[in-house]
């Protein structure tokens, strides 16, 4: 019984039909409905292109994950200039500003990982034990409220010059949210798409397009609104993006997902 998968895979006998039959054997693989190699490497690389072209969700949540992270690469290369210039920091102990936001990861991952387990298995008990992708969104809501507050903590406390360590708890409050957006949409499309690493594909892809290009016009941004204006301005978006949008994939997404090929 453990080669009859074996056997069905490779044709009767359970020999490679390609190699058993020739030419033959090819013809006969391909009437199978055999893919090529290059078939099969052109399915799976277009894939994360196909799902953010054609899936709203992983559009979406891809979008506002991307967005989320390029406002932290943003707030990396102001950190130098504002604490070199305006707290008389230097080049050493400038570095230590960075620890904000790394208590503020460290803290989100222990504390909040938990809350976000909790708040899933409620949900799906009081659904009758039936789980759904859905379920992670309102941990994702949570955060979508702390990153906006974060971002304006850390921008007028900058422009008012308060107390260095102000803008630093700022910064830890924003990674704080940030990961409580980040593990539910990794967590959301795992679960809601047949294709779970094409999907993780699809983010990382605009992810990582975003963590470039957003300190490329980080300088001109801060210099033009300043601080306080800068981070409105990314804390408005974080808003508009990440507050309605939750909302209508708690309610919409399982008959969204229903009319993709691609979802579960």
């Amino acid at each position: 019984m453990l080669e009859q998968p074996g056997k069905e895979l490779f044709g009767p006998g359970g020999q490679d039909a390609g190699k058993s039959g020739g030419a033959g054997g090819q013809a006969q693989a391909q009437g199978m409905g055999v893919k090529s190699t290059k078939e099969v490497l052109w399915t799976n690389l277009t894939r994360p292109v196909v799902l953010l072209s054609t899936s709203f969700i992983c559009f979406i949540l891809s979008l506002f994950m991307a967005l989320v992270y390029g406002f932290l690469y943003l707030l990396f290369t102001t950190f130098p200039e504002l604490f070199a210039t305006t707290y008389g920091w230097g080049p050493g102990v400038s570095g230590l500003a960075y620890l904000g936001p790394g208590i503020g990861f460290v803290t989100s991952t222990s504390l909040g990982a938990p809350l976000m387990t909790k708040i899933y298995t409620t949900l799906t008990e009081r659904n009758g034990g039936v789980p759904k992708p859905e379920f992670r969104i309102p941990s994702m809501m949570i955060g979508s409220v702390i990153v906006p507050v974060g971002l304006l903590w850390y921008g007028w406390a900058a422009e008012q010059r308060l107390h260095w360590v102000m803008p630093i708890i700022g910064g830890g409050i924003f990674t704080f949210g940030l990961m409580l957006i980040y593990i539910p949409i990794q967590l959301y499309l795992v679960d809601a798409f047949q294709y779970a690493a094409s999907a993780l594909a699809a983010a990382a892809v605009f992810r990582c397009l975003f963590g470039f290009s957003f300190p490329l016009f980080g300088s001109q941004l801060y210099a033009a609104l300043g601080s306080g204006g800068a981070n409105s301005l990314l804390a408005g978006l974080a808003i508009v993006i990440g507050v309605p949008f939750p909302i209508w994939i708690y309610y919409k997404g399982e008959g969204m997902r229903a009319r993709c090929n691609l979802a579960r």
